[in-house]
C-alpha cells in the first residue's frame, strides 16, 4: 500500500491540488498501510507495543523517566518501562523528521521514502529469518 501511494504520488502530482480526488486517494492508501501495521502489531507478535497510540506511549515514557529520576535510578520497574518506551519515541520523532525533510525536499515524491524504508525492512527481516533457519535457531517470532 505504501508502494501504491508512492507510485501514485510520482504520477499524479497531487500536491498541486491537495483536496482533489487524486490526493485523497493517495492519502487513503497511506492510511490503509498504517491500519495494516496497527492491526499486525495487535494480532501477530505477542509482545509488540503499539506504534499508533503515540500519546499513550509518550505518557508511559514520561512517567517512567520521572519515576527513574525520583528514585535516583533505583526503580527497576520504571527502568524496564523506559526501556520499552524510548525506542518507540525515538522512532516516531525520527520518522517525523524524515517525513518533514522528505516533504520539503521531494514534494510529491516524498511518499517513496516510507515505501523504500518498508521494503528495506522487509528484506532485512527475511534475511534474518533465513539466516536463523540455516543455523537451526528460532526465527525472531519464535516459530
Amino acid at each position: 500500500m505504501l508502494a501504491v501511494a508512492a507510485a501514485l504520488s510520482f504520477t499524479m502530482h497531487a500536491s498541486v491540488h491537495p483536496s482533489a480526488g487524486p490526493a485523497v486517494l493517495i492519502g487513503m492508501f497511506a492510511v490503509c498501510a498504517m491500519a495494516v501495521q496497527n492491526a499486525y502489531l495487535h494480532l501477530v507478535p505477542a509482545t509488540a507495543l503499539s506504534t499508533a497510540v503515540m500519546t499513550g506511549n509518550l505518557v508511559a515514557a514520561t512517567t517512567a523517566a520521572t519515576d527513574i529520576v525520583r528514585s535516583r535510578g533505583r526503580d527497576r520497574a520504571a527502568r524496564q518501562r523506559w526501556s520499552r518506551s524510548w525506542p518507540l519515541l525515538a522512532g516516531f520523532v525520527g520518522g517525523c523528521l524524515i517525513g518533514a525533510a522528505a516533504a520539503t525536499l521531494l514534494s510529491d515524491r516524498a511518499a517513496a521514502v516510507p515505501a523504500v524504508c518498508a521494503v528495506a525492512l522487509l528484506i532485512g527481516v527475511l534475511r534474518q529469518r533465513s539466516s536463523a533457519g540455516r543455523k537451526g535457531g528460532p526465527t525472531p517470532t519464535g516459530s
